[in-house]
C-alpha cells in the first residue's frame, strides 16, 4: 500500500505540474493512528526523513506491510506467521528510529537478536538431506607428440583437455573439447628446444608462471630479461602416475 500512495501522489504533482496548476489538496499518510500524517515528498524510498512533529512516530512501516495483491510466496504463509513476521518488522523500523539514541553496541546487539528470529521464522531449517556432490570427471594422462615435441603430455577429462611440454617447460594449449584453444602458439618454435644462453627470450608461446618477481630478477641473476634460465629455459622431468603428474 505504501508504494501505491507514494506512486500516486507522484502521479499527481506531475500532473499538477505539467499543467501549470495549482495544487490545493494534498495526500497525507497515516498509518501510526495519531492523527498526523506525512506527505509523500518526505519519503526517501519507503522510509519517511521527516516527522510532522518533534517526537512523532514515523508513518510507512505499517502501509509497507498490506499487500493489495499478495504474491505467491506472500499468500503462502500462515496467518500466525505472518502476524509474528509483521511484529518483528515493525520492531526493527522502531528500533531504527531510536538508533541515535542508543549506545552502539545495544542497538546492534537488539537488532541481530530482531533478524535472527525474522530469518528463523521465514526460513526455517530443512530435514532434507543435501544432495550429493557429484564425483569429479575422471582425468587421463596419456603422452602424445605436439607439433614435433614428442614428449608431450596431454591431460584430459569428459570436459577440457590441456598439453604439456615438459621439453620447454611450459602448458601449451587449454582448450574446452571441440573448440579452438585459448593459448596462442609460436610456429616458428615448434618442436625446437630451449637455448639457456640465448640473450634474445626465445617466445614459443602457450604459458607458463614463474615463480619469483620480476623486480628481483636483475639483484639475483644480473640480469632482468630475458627470464632467468631455470624459470623459461630449460627442460624440466613429468612422470604421470596412478595419481596424477609429477
Amino acid at each position: 500500500m505504501l508504494e501505491a500512495f507514494l506512486s500516486a501522489a507522484a502521479r499527481v504533482a506531475e500532473f499538477y505540474q505539467t499543467a501549470g496548476r495549482l495544487a490545493t489538496e494534498h495526500a497525507l499518510l497515516d498509518d501510526n493512528g495519531d492523527g498526523l500524517g506525512t506527505p509523500a515528498d518526505w519519503f526517501r524510498g519507503v522510509r519517511a526523513v521527516k516527522r510532522p512533529q518533534p517526537g512523532a512516530a514515523s508513518d510507512g512501516a505499517r502501509a509497507h506491510q498490506l499487500h493489495l495483491v499478495p504474491s505467491p510466496e506472500e499468500a503462502a504463509l500462515a496467518p500466525a506467521v505472518r502476524a509474528r513476521r509483521d511484529a518483528l518488522e515493525l520492531d526493527i523500523f522502531r528500533l531504527r528510529d531510536r538508533k541515535a539514541s542508543l549506545p552502539e553496541d545495544e542497538y546492534y546487539a537488539r537488532l541481530e537478536s530482531l533478524l535472527l528470529e525474522l530469518a528463523a521464522l521465514l526460513v526455517p531449517p530443512t530435514s532434507a538431506k543435501p544432495a550429493a556432490a557429484a564425483a569429479p570427471a575422471a582425468t587421463s594422462i596419456t603422452a602424445t607428440n605436439h607439433h614435433g615435441w614428442p614428449d608431450a603430455l596431454r591431460l584430459a577429462n569428459s570436459q577440457v583437455e590441456a598439453i604439456v611440454v615438459p621439453a620447454i617447460g611450459r602448458l601449451m594449449q587449454f582448450r574446452f573439447l571441440g573448440e579452438p584453444g585459448s593459448f596462442w602458439e609460436n610456429p616458428a618454435r615448434f618442436g625446437q628446444a630451449p637455448d639457456p644462453d640465448a640473450t634474445e627470450w626465445g617466445n614459443f608461446g602457450g604459458d607458463k608462471a614463474w615463480p619469483a618477481p620480476q623486480a628481483d630478477w636483475e639483484r639475483v641473476t644480473g640480469r632482468s630479461w630475458p627470464p632467468p634460465r631455470a624459470f623459461d629455459s630449460l627442460p624440466v622431468a613429468a612422470t604421470p602416475t596412478h595419481e596424477g603428474s609429477s
